[in-house]
């Protein structure tokens, strides 16, 4: 293992700091955290756990899970978007969904 690779988990922390244009310092100072640790932590060389985790989360407007499992750029999760839709564009995205189900049945 040479030292550039991660000790830890991956995490999207970086990723998610620079799509909500958040310095490295800020967000150090935010959740109240040495940037050299923070630093360390999105290069993978520091672990982290829930404590360390949910105010990031805060601060970047995402959830804990989402920090390790998705970047900025990946689609989100279509049961994530229907969940927190309302009942009418629930409604509208059931409607759609079964036109498009009807409508590939009735080609193939």
């Amino acid at each position: 293992m040479t030292n550039d690779e991660p000790l830890y988990e991956r995490t999207f922390i970086r990723e998610w700091r620079e799509h909500r244009g958040i310095s490295q310092i800020d967000l150090a100072k935010r959740v109240q955290m040495d940037r050299g640790n923070l630093s360390k932590l999105e290069a993978g060389k520091h672990p982290y756990n829930q404590r360390i985790l949910e105010p990031i989360a805060r601060e970047l407007d995402v959830t804990v899970d989402t920090l390790i499992t998705r970047r900025p750029s990946d689609p989100i999760p279509f049961a994530k978007s229907y969940l927190s839709a309302t009942e009418r564009e629930r409604r509208q995205i059931d409607a759609a969904a079964e036109a498009i189900l009807k409508a590939n049945r009735d080609e193939g």
